[in-house]
């Protein structure tokens, strides 16, 4: 789509953009922002919910998440969208065991700290067990790179 032979995020983005605006949108010029988890919650039922941020954000229209883990331990439920202005829209879909992939799109170019998703996961293994979520992500088509893990154990009298 965008000359590279390779359907990835920013062509999504691009369609998406042109669906909204009706306008094709230019490339966007380079584009950047470092992946941080915020402060995790466990909830007394196993529920792990955590927000996705993309902090510094510049230039950015979409974003390519992969988050691994070990489904002995977890079990990826759902999502919530915060980034629910016009123009957005965030998909998260478990594409194999223990890996589930966010795309996040905007017809515009964002700027600035991005919170787009809301990720939660289901515990169902041992509570005393230190368990991690690794990440890897694209910002605008660009190679992927190694981001935060979240680690974390569900016991709070252990």
């Amino acid at each position: 789509m965008n000359g590279d032979a390779e359907v990835n995020e920013l062509d999504a983005a691009d369609i998406y953009a042109y669906i909204n605006t009706g306008v094709w949108p230019n490339a966007p010029v380079g584009g950047s922002g470092m992946l941080l988890f915020a402060t995790s919650s466990v909830h007394s039922d196993g529920l792990l919910r955590f927000p996705i941020t993309l902090s510094d954000a510049v230039n950015v229209r979409s974003l390519e998440i992969e988050l691994l883990y070990n489904e002995d331990q977890l079990d990826y439920r759902n999502f919530i969208q915060l980034l629910s202005s016009e123009n957005n829209l965030v998909s998260v879909q478990k594409i194999s065991d223990g890996k589930v992939k966010i795309i996040y799109m905007s017809a515009n170019a964002k700027n600035g700290s991005l919170i787009p998703t809301e990720v939660r996961f289901n515990i169902n293994g041992d509570p005393n067990a230190l368990t991690q979520i690794t990440s890897k992500y694209s910002v605008n088509g660009g190679e992927m790179i190694v981001g935060p893990t979240l680690w974390f154990k569900w016991c709070y009298r252990c």
